[in-house]
């Protein structure tokens, strides 16, 4: 079985514009599918839009894979993966350009490049997978450097101690140099999960080191096993006869379930708003009370 991540295995089954075009006329994909990639502003940048399970399931979306970093969290500067209920769709992310566009004091992440899609006939894959992969733990040493200590400040502590001969006292005692902690002693303890999926009369696309989580599991367990099983059942299902009016049927419920979460989800989001400026106005009023 050939390792590899050659991102143009998927050229094989890919629509064409024309025919991505045509799925979307037919129902079988969101009209709003290409909000998934970056796009362009007038400052001549592109920008990704910002993404919640309900949006994402707004646009016909039930499962996505978007690799992770253990610090990082989402890594959208590699390709992801999603899959409706009749296809799968990739993104390969462009690398970012590390400026950033600062607004109103809010930092916005600024891409040079366009993402790019394919569309994949879900029948057309074999499996997606994710698998334990190995672990890796260890520790390492504090980061420390020397630096000069402050004669005049420990006078000044040694002076409200005892005096002119504290101050005398505290500046000999602060003389010198001390051992100052830039990055504390720590240890790490973390599994890696690869990304497998196959297509059919295709070599396998293998990406290694996909996830990389925090160890709350046994090495043994899989925490991403109910996401094989969903994908499993859903390209099953795509391999199924339906007509035409089926499909259709099936991504309108997926949708309209999405777009109700993704308003609940914006409702959530105005409310924490409000108790937050509401205990904020709390705490200032009561700040200005003790004064």
């Amino acid at each position: 079985m050939s390792k590899n991540k050659n991102y143009s295995i998927f050229d094989k089954y890919m629509l064409s514009d024309d025919e991505i075009d045509k799925a979307i006329q037919k129902g079988l994909l969101s009209e709003n599918i290409y909000t998934l990639l970056t796009y362009k502003k007038a400052d001549g940048y592109y920008h990704k839009q910002s993404v919640t399970p309900g949006y994402l399931q707004s646009l016909g979306i039930k499962l996505n894979f978007t690799q992770t970093e253990k610090y990082s969290g989402y890594n959208y500067n590699h390709e992801s993966f999603y899959i409706t209920d009749f296809y799968l769709i990739c993104v390969e992310g462009k690398l970012m350009d590390w400026r950033f566009l600062n607004k109103g004091g809010n930092q916005e992440e600024v891409y040079d490049h366009p993402d790019s899609i394919k569309v994949i006939p879900l029948n057309k894959v074999e499996y997606i997978k994710i698998e334990y992969g190995k672990n890796t733990k260890g520790s390492y040493s504090a980061v420390t450097k020397e630096v000069k200590k402050s004669p005049v400040k420990g006078a000044a502590i040694g002076a409200v101690v005892a005096g002119a001969h504290g101050a005398v006292v505290g500046a000999a005692m602060n003389s010198g140099t001390k051992t100052k902690t830039i990055i504390p002693a720590g240890s790490y303890n973390y599994n890696e999960y690869t990304l497998r999926i196959k297509l059919e009369e295709c070599d396998e696309y293998i990406f290694e080191k996909f996830y990389k989580v925090d160890v709350k599991y046994g090495e043994e367990i899989n925490p991403y096993e109910w996401m094989n099983t969903s994908v499993q059942d859903l390209i099953e299902q795509s391999k199924k006869k339906k007509s035409n009016e089926e499909k259709k049927q099936i991504v309108s419920n997926t949708i309209s379930q999405g777009k109700s979460k993704a308003g609940k989800e914006k409702v959530s989001n105005v409310i924490a708003f409000i108790i937050f400026f509401v205990i904020i106005c709390a705490l200032v009023l009561a700040f200005q009370s003790f004064c």
